[in-house]
Formats: structure tokens, sequence, C-alpha cells
């Protein structure tokens, strides 16, 4: 059995937003996400939001990471996640 690595991604370090169901790169993450957990609370900012992205959904047909569609507001932090060796990312807004 392998170890895998899970990097983490504060969206809202990188994106400004009122609530995450405002923002494209929320829908994006949410679109490729394995494991998803929202609006678990009742807030003002809609909630806890945390979705879990396994790397393999941002493959091509050859298996190779692509990151031709990855939102250009979060590109460099899941580019140095998998260069980091990520398996799969933690997108959280901090909480």
């Amino acid at each position: 059995m392998g170890i895998l690595n899970i990097a983490d991604i504060n969206v809202a370090v990188h994106v400004e937003y009122d609530t995450p169901d405002q923002s494209f790169v929320w829908e994006w993450i949410e679109c490729k996400a394995t494991y998803d957990h929202r609006k678990n609370y009742v807030a003002d900012n809609g909630g806890v939001w945390e979705f879990i992205v396994n790397i393999y959904s941002l493959t091509d047909d050859d298996g190779a990471v692509c990151f031709d569609d990855v939102p250009a507001e979060i590109h460099g932090a899941v580019r140095e996640a998998i260069d980091n060796g990520a398996s799969y990312i933690l997108f959280h807004q901090g909480t």
C-alpha cells in the first residue's frame, strides 16, 4: 500500500467572492470534485465548502496532467500542488 499526498488550497486566498456559489472557480472545483462537503452550516458566507479533487480528473487521454481548463485564479496553486506530488487536492475556504 502506498501513501498518497493531499495538498490543500484555500480558494479565498486566490479568489474574491461573497459566497462560493457565486464563483466560477468554485463551480469548476465542484464539477471536478470526487468528494464534496458544502453548505453544512448556516452562515453569511454559505457555510463551509470543502471539495476533494483527484488529480486523475485533470489528465488527458494519454494520462498527462492537463491544465487547460484550470481557472487562471488557481492555476499556479494547482500546478504547485501537482509539482509537489499531490494525488488529491482539498479545496476549502479557510474554515
